[in-house]
């Protein structure tokens, strides 16, 4: 596995089972005296093992005397079998967030166990700390709806192996920013005004405060709403309004989650109609009343007001 070259007569391999041992040494093989790093000796032993035997291994380097490896396995019968659970500390993530996976093994021979992992569905969400050992963590990253992330364990013990798997899911962390909301109040024409909120978010409730000649509160069924998104414009158009200052105030801007974004505020002055135009229309109704009735007193009562072509060219203004 590494370090030096080392002469195939100073080593020697020691295997025991079934109460019996084996010594194996040699000045080469396949014609190489030298045993590199990276290379695989494949001697062949005078013992034999059952199932069930435990064989032991040594590899010492003769020269020095010192025990280069030693391990023992346990042959498996035809009858052992392994069996594998998996775990999950939490198996839904409030993003972004993480979670440990236990996997546990059990061989019936007493062989050991390894693991590998693997995110095998939603690897776009989540990722594993590590692919071996029996505990590993994963690690989600935020995600703005629901998502599933499914997790695989492969536990293998001598010729066997076995798969297990998990499901967490995702979910999105709750929403506790409030809606940047703003207000504009802008005088259209005479009499009449425009209330306009914008919205970084769509608002699932609104109220809005119109203080002055004319008080009025305005709730979301008033406005029409512009936009999709990211921003939003919600819009109301007020006509026949009182001339004056008016101080207008969103009372309660909330989206879907409840956080509210209310507290903008801004003036506005509506102006009067123009006098002038009011003392003309005026005018022209004194004068037409003026007219009727001098026509009737002319007339003497026989003439019909309600028929007579004349009336009617008055009335059209002709």
């Amino acid at each position: 596995m590494g370090g030096a070259t080392v002469p195939y007569r100073d080593l020697s391999v020691v295997v025991q089972a079934g109460g019996a041992s084996d010594r194996v040494a040699t000045e080469s093989v396949g014609g190489e005296r030298s045993l590199a790093p990276g290379e695989t000796w494949r001697p062949s032993l005078a013992v034999d093992a059952s199932a069930g035997d435990v064989v032991s291994v040594y590899a010492v380097h003769e020269t020095s005397g010192e025990l280069l490896f030693e391990d023992e396995r346990r042959v498996a019968g035809d009858d052992d079998a392994l069996s594998a659970s998996l775990s999950v500390d939490s198996a839904a993530i409030e993003t972004p967030g993480s979670t440990t996976l236990t996997a546990t093994a059990n061989h019936s021979g007493g062989e050991s166990a390894t693991f590998e992992w693997a995110v095998v569905d939603g690897g776009a969400y989540a990722s594993l700390s590590a692919n071996t050992g029996d505990r590993v963590t994963l690690a989600a990253s935020s995600v703005t709806t629901t998502q599933t992330v499914t997790v695989r364990v492969t536990a293998a013990a001598g010729d066997q192996s076995t798969t297990r798997t998990v499901d967490v899911t995702l979910t999105p962390a709750p929403d506790t920013d409030a809606p940047a909301v703003t207000v504009l109040a802008s005088s259209r024409s005479p009499e009449s005004m425009l209330v306009a909120v914008s919205s970084d978010e769509r608002l699932a409730s609104l109220t809005v405060d119109v203080d002055g000649p004319d008080d009025e509160t305005l709730a979301l069924a008033d406005f029409s709403r512009r936009g999709d998104g990211p921003g939003f414009v919600y819009e109301r158009a007020l006509d026949d309004v009182a001339a004056g200052t008016y101080e207008v105030t969103v009372e309660r801007a909330a989206d879907d989650a409840g956080n509210d974004g209310a507290g903008s505020r801004d003036f506005v002055d509506v102006e009067a109609a123009d006098e002038d135009e009011n003392e003309e229309a005026d005018d022209g109704e004194w004068f037409r009343e003026w007219f009727r009735d001098w026509l009737d007193d002319w007339a003497g009562g026989w003439f019909d007001w309600e028929s007579d072509t004349w009336r009617d060219w008055f009335d059209d203004g002709e």
